[in-house]
């Protein structure tokens, strides 16, 4: 079974097993030391972190007791496919990071998602099928 090294007073330990979910690596006592509730380990198991801690990009799994990836759409999420933001050029609606919005939505581009109406410092946009909330009106040419 792996092991974990970690540094300590400026000794390496790796006699200790390598921890489960939930649990860390503590040198001092030289075993593996559950997280305080509501805590995860961190994937490398040296630390617990609080579940809000866990880095853009990820979300907080207490069945795997770690911080895990969100979907590759997802800029934040509260599951792997629950996306609670997305990148540019992708827009929310219902969890889920859309390439367009369809009708009835409109395409708010400075919050990424998709809206029924836009914000009232925006114009609403219509060309064809794509339905946008735009800073600046245009006329078509």
């Amino acid at each position: 079974m792996p092991t974990v090294s970690a540094k300590y007073n400026e000794e390496c330990y790796t006699d200790i097993k390598r921890c489960e979910p939930n649990t860390y690596a503590n040198m001092t006592v030289q075993h593996c030391m559950p997280c305080l509730p509501l805590y995860l380990s961190i994937p490398d198991r040296t630390a617990c972190i609080a579940c809000e801690d866990c880095p853009p990009g990820t979300y907080c799994n207490y069945t795997t007791g770690s911080c895990e990836l969100c979907h590759e759409l997802c800029k934040t999420c509260i599951t792997f496919e629950q996306c609670t933001s997305c990148f540019a050029g992708t827009f929310l609606l219902f969890y889920k990071c859309l390439s367009k919005c369809n009708f009835p939505y409109f395409e708010d581009d400075v919050n990424n998602l998709c809206t029924v109406e836009c914000n009232p410092d925006y114009f609403t946009q219509v060309i064809n099928d794509d339905r946008k909330c735009v800073a600046i009106c245009f006329a078509p040419l």
